[in-house]
């Protein structure tokens, strides 16, 4: 009962339309640093930073921040505005720095200026000090927030004492979760610009003692610090001016071959300030200095990870934690996971694992730690996820020998798997109830949206006056008492019932049931919304045949710049009858295949076929090895629950390792990775199947765009074209428009007007036979032109629903491919085609559901 209501009072603080009730500009400056992270949603670079401050800001948003407003607006006397100054500028401090930082400059601009200081200081004969003394302007956030939050509290100390009559009940504990929320906010900005300046000094000395290897090795501590990719390195390296930071071809070659090292070792580490949760801020920067002298062993991609990072001794990681996250990931490679893996597969990994080791699982943790892990993290678990969210709220408890198990060193797989037994314990000790309240709210509040829908009851019938009249006095004090009250004839007094009420305090129970709800550990990009649009179904065209295009969409307008899917044609032209439901009646949710499958019936319709795969493979050979090829090459064979009798409800996992829910028997080095992708229904959007990638960079997987016809863009999409590579990024203009830029590995930015454009080789362009309209503006490619049309792939943009779409218009099946990053949902259309590896999949429905 305590859980349940713990969650219906956050659920209610949660969705008010006015949270920071007296604190208006600090509820405009909260929102403008939202606003900021949530445009850059989708981009990977600085992706941890943007997580970080998102988590700490929401924290004190969520809890102290709301919980001091509704404190003080119950008191006439309280001037909200010095309190609302103070707290806006800290909280501004904040944003203008993240704006600053994040910004696609930053990283140019700033080896730019290393560079120039280097030859500043060779010119003048100083050597190593005076560029490190020069490079502290590197470090902008020296906002003092610890001496504004003093003054806060000498702000309020004339409502924190006993004996006044304005004293405020509880309002001093308030003031310290606020002061702590902040505190913690503060160490997190601090603690990431301190790193970032560390690492551009590191460049700036190895730039300086002009040793290629080790400025190779800084410029890659400084990108995987900065989660920079493959692409993003090479496009930003090829955007600095030679003259004021010397860099060749072949060192931004060499930066982008060693990446990958040092990616693993900043997961290994972690963010910066991670052990600011269990330690002190001094304990983070010396395990940063420490690392810094490390070198890394080239391992194969599954390998063990412990040889990824060693000293420079030969000695292994020597700290607890350094240990514990060894082990984890050491663990996490044995078991083929890569970028993430099936939240389903991993809990039972890790009590197979357990099992191995001696251990009886009970059922109820059987049956429990899939349920809990789904619920915190969704479908897919990352790497990412697994090390800086799962481990840190593992731990902080007193074992069964009396030992204090600190947080994050709560999983030593290899060394003590009776202490991981333990914690799984304890974890779920902590977790289940929420998750179980959360789930029964959930399927409370479909019920009632479900009520409301079909309207059969007045809202003026369930008007209850006694529950009215109920509210009105929850204050505890009559009308009369608070008219006196504000008159000043009165004085003012607590509520009645605050004597019987506990003090503010934000404890561990109160912290997990806010990281459930806000789903603060779901580490997945979901672009789809309630009001989504489906572009779907779509058709696949071979526009290398031109009569059967013809054949199939007949004739196409002029001034039509895609092609209209028969099936939607012929639906239209039926037109609407009263009769009709705007609401989608038959969009209803079956609560028996919910309690079963956790999962609406809705999407059991989905389907996948296999469209296409190489000859190699193809059963007529008589040499093919894939099972999976032979069964589902034949006519009308379909991977459903219509088709497939046994086959669970979504999610499914698909891979060559045995444990997938579909197995790809296809060779690794055909393309296909131990636990390629998962397709799931989308958390925001109940009706839309979604697939995420999990595989590995030698396993890519892509979304083969449609010929003629329209494909959302998302900001961060990466668009492959034969040679090229484009990154899709997405830039606010106004509150309602967004401008669209090309990017290439050459450094190349092609600002998209919003009267469209196309790409293509050469700088003439002809229209074609059934080829729609496409715009006049050209971004003419003149090398690495084999496979490129001249007019390949075009942008269009619609300002009524701030909507950029490609339409492709290669001959080539494969000309356009839309990359599936890790960590993205990327939702699924019927008609659409996907590229695992060597095979094509296509999106169907169901036989049995027409």
């Amino acid at each position: 009962a305590n859980v349940v209501s713990v969650i219906a009072c956050i659920c209610a603080a949660m969705h008010r339309p006015q949270c920071l009730d007296i604190f208006v500009e600090l509820e405009l400056a909260c929102h403008k640093t939202f606003d900021l992270i949530d445009s850059l949603v989708g981009v990977s670079s600085m992706r941890t930073l943007r997580e970080n401050v998102l988590r700490d800001l929401a924290f004190a948003y969520d809890l102290p921040l709301k919980q001091l407003s509704d404190c003080l607006k119950r008191y006439p006397f309280v001037d909200p505005a010095p309190l609302d100054e103070r707290l806006t500028r800290v909280i501004e401090s904040i944003q203008e720095w993240l704006a600053w930082i994040t910004r696609p400059e930053w990283l140019v601009e700033a080896l730019q200026r290393v560079g120039q200081k280097v030859q500043e200081a060779a010119a003048s004969g100083t050597r190593g000090a005076k560029v490190d003394l020069d490079l502290d302007e590197f470090g902008k956030y020296t906002y003092p927030v610890p001496a504004k939050l003093r003054d806060l509290q000498a702000l309020v100390r004339p409502f924190l004492e006993p004996h006044s009559r304005h004293h405020i009940y509880g309002l001093d504990s308030v003031i310290g979760e606020l002061i702590r929320a902040l505190l913690r906010l503060y160490h997190t900005a601090k603690a990431w610009d301190d790193t970032l300046t560390d690492s551009l000094k590191a460049v700036a000395e190895a730039h300086e003692a002009q040793g290629a290897g080790d400025q190779r090795a800084a410029l890659a501590e400084l990108c995987a610090t900065c989660d920079l990719d493959v692409f993003e390195t090479a496009h930003r390296f090829a955007r600095i001016d030679r003259a004021k930071f010397p860099l060749g071809d072949g060192d931004i070659e060499g930066v982008c071959q060693t990446l990958p090292l040092y990616v693993d070792r900043r997961i290994l580490r972690g963010p910066p300030q991670m052990l600011l949760e269990w330690g002190s801020y001094g304990a983070s920067a010396s395990m940063a200095d420490k690392s810094v002298g490390r070198r890394l062993k080239r391992h194969s991609v599954y390998g063990a990870a412990l040889d990824a990072v060693q000293d420079v001794d030969g000695d292994e990681a020597t700290t607890p934690l350094e240990k514990a996250r060894a082990e984890c990931l050491a663990w996490w490679r044995e078991q083929r996971f890569f970028f993430g893996a099936p939240t389903g597969i991993f809990a039972s990994a890790l009590l197979a694992f357990l099992v191995d080791a001696g251990f009886h699982p009970d059922p109820y943790v059987a049956e429990m730690l899939p349920r809990v892990l789904d619920r915190l993290f969704g479908a897919q678990l990352s790497c990412d996820g697994f090390l800086n969210r799962l481990l840190p709220i593992l731990g902080d408890y007193v074992d069964s020998r009396g030992e204090e198990v600190p947080s994050g060193q709560a999983l030593p797989l290899r060394t003590q798997p009776a202490r991981c037994a333990e914690t799984l314990l304890v974890f779920l000790r902590q977790w289940a109830d929420l998750v179980l309240s959360d789930e029964e709210e959930e399927l409370a509040q479909r019920r009632r949206a479900k009520e409301k829908k079909r309207g059969s009851v007045r809202r003026a019938s369930r008007f209850v006056m006694e529950a009215f009249q109920g509210k009105l006095m929850e204050s505890g004090h009559t009308v009369h008492t608070v008219i006196e009250m504000l008159e000043g004839a009165t004085p003012v007094v607590p509520r009645k019932a605050d004597s019987d009420e506990k003090r503010y305090k934000v404890d561990q129970v109160l912290v997990r049931t806010w990281q459930l709800l806000t789903r603060r550990h779901l580490d997945l990009v979901d672009f789809l919304d309630e009001n989504s649009r489906d572009l779907g179904p779509y058709m696949h065209l071979r526009l290398d045949d031109p009569e059967s295009v013809g054949q199939q969409i007949g004739h196409v307008p002029k001034a039509a710049w895609s092609i209209v899917n028969p099936e939607v044609s012929k639906a239209a032209a039926q037109g609407y009858e009263l009769g009709d439901d705007d609401d989608d009646q038959d969009w209803t949710w079956d609560e028996d295949a919910e309690a079963k499958f956790g999962l609406a019936s809705l999407v059991d319709w989905f389907a996948l076929r296999l469209a296409d795969w190489p000859s190699t493979f193809g059963p007529e050979t008589g040499g093919s090895s894939s099972t999976f090829i032979k069964f589902f090459s034949q006519e009308g064979r379909r991977i459903s629950r219509g088709f497939l009798q046994g086959l669970p409800s979504l999610p499914w996992s698909f891979g060559s390792d045995e444990r997938n829910t579909i197995i790809v028997d296809v060779p690794h080095r055909e393309g296909v990775a131990p636990f390629h992708c998962v397709f799931a229904q989308s958390k925001f959007h109940p009706k839309r199947v979604v697939v995420l990638a999990l595989g590995d960079p030698m396993s890519p997987m892509h979304v083969v765009c449609p010929k003629y016809q329209p494909l959302q863009i998302r900001n961060g999409d990466r668009l492959t074209c034969q040679q090229w590579t484009f990154d899709l990024r997405l830039e606010r203009v106004d509150a309602h428009m967004e401008q669209l830029s090309l990017c290439t590995d050459e450094g190349t930015i092609f600002k998209v007007p919003f009267e469209g454009c196309y790409v293509g080789a050469g700088s003439r362009s002809r229209a074609l036979e059934h080829q729609p309209y496409f715009p006049p503006t050209k971004f003419a490619l003149d090398h690495r032109l084999r496979g490129m049309a001249a007019v390949h792939v075009v942008f269009q943009f619609q300002p009524s629903t701030n909507r950029w779409l490609l339409i492709d218009h290669s001959p080539d099946p494969l000309g356009s491919l839309l990359l599936l990053r890790p960590g993205v949902a990327y939702p699924l259309s019927r008609g659409l085609r996907l590229k695992l590896g060597p095979l094509i999949l296509e999106v169907d429905r169901d036989a049995d559901e027409g």
